[in-house]
């Protein structure tokens, strides 16, 4: 048995929609409603649709701009490149930033340790003991102990003349070089130059210094113990002198 197209069985469908759609018009006329059943309506046989009748689905046919059909839904415009950028140049790639270089930390400057002061060299006693005695405060003529400490007979004294002209003297500036002094006296230094001179230990006026002797004025320091004692004047280091206590 041949299979009716789909064509045919749609054309049925309209016919038998036509003919009961006109059936029904002539119905409601009073010249029609005598007239039972329908003499005029055709009849048509029955169609029997196959359950296996396939139900083809319509085709949709876009019709591009172009004028030509095509597959794709109207409005959709395929493309094989995904980029939006329509020039087709690449886009330029954003150049890193340089990372900033750490400033090198200064290096402490270490601090200079303190250069230890040179100890001063003690200055070596004389032989035969230090001096015990007090020295006097420098004694000029105005002064009235000035006539008792010059007056050489007094008990227990040394008289040294520091002769005019000392300066240019050298070891003979101070008389006799070196001077005998017995322990304990006390030796009295007088002025005659006509300048300012000083009896000053060797070598910086550790064991005794006078300070400066005007001229015609005098000084006096004790020697009690016995020993070898150097001098010289610090205004003239030429002038030299040595008392030998005994």
């Amino acid at each position: 048995m041949k299979r009716p197209s789909s064509k045919t069985i749609l054309g049925g469908f309209a016919i038998a929609a036509a003919a009961g759609i006109g059936a029904l018009a002539r119905a409601n006329s009073p010249e029609d409603q005598a007239v039972l059943p329908f003499p005029n309506i055709p009849t048509f046989p029955s169609i029997v649709v196959p359950p296996d009748f396939p139900n083809p689905a319509p085709s949709v046919v876009v019709v591009n701009p172009g004028g030509g059909p095509s597959g794709s839904p109207s409005g959709s415009a395929p493309s094989g490149n995904p980029s939006s950028n329509p020039s087709g140049n690449p886009s330029p790639s954003a150049s890193p930033s340089p990372s900033p270089s750490p400033s090198p930390s200064p290096s402490p400057s270490p601090s200079p340790s303190p250069s230890p002061s040179p100890s001063r060299a003690p200055i070596p006693t004389p032989t035969g003991g230090g001096i015990a005695g007090a020295a006097a405060a420098v004694v000029c003529p105005s002064d009235p102990a000035f006539s008792a400490l010059v007056n050489a007979s007094t008990p227990q004294k040394t008289i040294i003349q520091i002769v005019p002209g000392a300066s240019s003297r050298g070891a003979d500036a101070f008389g006799a070089n070196p001077a005998n002094v017995p322990a304990g006296n006390t030796v009295v230094w007088i002025n005659q130059d006509s300048t300012a001179h000083t009896v000053t230990s060797t070598p910086d006026g550790a064991t005794f210094d006078s300070g400066n002797i005007a001229p015609g004025c005098a000084w006096s320091r004790q020697f009690p113990d016995p020993g070898s004692f150097a001098y010289f004047c610090k205004i003239h280091p030429n002038m030299t002198g040595t008392l030998s206590v005994n």
